[in-house]
């Protein structure tokens, strides 16, 4: 819960901003600018009102877009700063095109209209930008950057990633081919992984988890704390547990 407050008070500035732009715009008389150093001139468009009012929306919605980090991260763990990455680069070409739009349907129609070349070639680069951006995002979501959680034990002490425990500290140990994860406690988690604490079987639990990727290890401690672990394949995960039965025997 702890690093969902930090999330929430990093972000709370730039959520703050964009609405702020977004009333500013609401209540502002003269045409609303996009761009800074740029100014929009009333004679460039038809419904200043109106388009004031598109330009206010844009910016709160995006803003509050900032706050669903919040409930994801609680929910699927580093999702949450994904969605924050999201709303990064790709966000800022998605707000460029939406101004477009809005400069576009609001203009005086004195002005005059960019030919078709010119709209052609900004859509091949604004695509581009936006292939950029979402890369990396999709990476983080699908590809554990974070080098894994693999075990270790020396010195007859178990270590993966922040636990550790003496191997004479295990009441038990069991492989299992199916746990029931009912939710997040604290930790992160993206399509791929679970770390953290989370609630499994009804119980409060650490977890190394690759998802869907069976066995499962679980390591009952004698102070009762559970610890579920695996690998990324069958053959990995029934070594690691036939390699703790030997140590504890």
């Amino acid at each position: 819960m702890g690093e969902n407050v930090v999330t929430f008070i990093s972000i709370m500035p730039v959520v703050i901003i964009f609405i702020g732009m977004g009333i500013y715009s609401l209540k502002r008389k003269t045409p609303m600018h996009f761009w800074a150093g740029t100014v929009v001139k009333p004679e460039e468009i038809r419904d200043i009102k109106s388009y004031n009012r598109a330009n206010g929306i844009m910016w709160i919605v995006y803003g509050l877009s900032f706050l669903l980090c919040i409930p994801l991260e609680l929910l699927f763990g580093d999702i949450g700063y994904i969605i924050i990455g999201i709303l990064g680069l790709p966000g800022v070409i998605a707000l460029i095109l939406c101004y477009n739009h809005i400069y576009k349907k609001y203009k005086n129609d004195t002005n005059v209209e960019k030919n078709s070349s010119t709209k052609k070639y900004e859509r091949i680069v604004f695509s581009f930008i936006m292939l950029v951006c979402l890369i990396p995002c999709i990476i983080l979501a699908t590809v554990d950057v974070t080098g894994g959680h693999e075990l270790t034990i020396k010195d007859d002490k178990v270590r993966m990633q922040m636990t550790s425990f003496k191997m004479g500290d295990i009441k038990n140990i069991e492989l299992l081919e199916d746990i029931n994860i009912t939710s997040k406690i604290t930790g992160s988690g993206t399509f791929i992984y679970s770390r953290g604490a989370y609630n499994v079987e009804g119980e409060e639990a650490t977890v190394y988890l690759y998802k869907g990727k069976k066995p499962y290890i679980k390591i009952k401690l004698k102070n009762d704390k559970i610890i579920y672990y695996n690998e990324k394949n069958r053959e990995d995960t029934e070594k690691t547990y036939n390699k703790l039965l030997q140590y504890i025997k």
